[in-house]
């Protein structure tokens, strides 16, 4: 399906009647259809999907296994505390 008003694959479909549907791009899609497609209410066309997945594919991250190493248990620093005497007080 292409778009009324230009040549490109049509992303969006307008349905004005039951058996009535005008088909418009990204670009041409006319205002007054611009809060029912933030809203989602718009039908959308195989064109979009595709796109859609395309763009999803290409930020999709991509995973590298690294190689395996040898895992080492760090060793945790042990505070060792001074013991003093207690002080014993000289009568005199």
């Amino acid at each position: 399906m292409k778009c009324v008003n230009c040549g490109n694959d049509a992303l969006y479909q307008y349905k004005i009647s039951e058996v009535d549907s005008m088909f418009y791009c990204g670009t041409h899609l006319p205002r007054f259809l611009e809060s029912q497609r933030k809203a989602g209410s718009l039908s959308i066309t195989a064109a979009f999907t595709a796109l859609q997945e395309e763009v999803f594919a290409s930020l999709a991250p991509v995973v590298e296994e690294a190689p395996a190493e040898e895992v080492v248990a760090e060793e945790v620093p042990v505070k060792v505390t001074k013991k003093t005497a207690a002080k014993k007080s000289v009568e005199e």
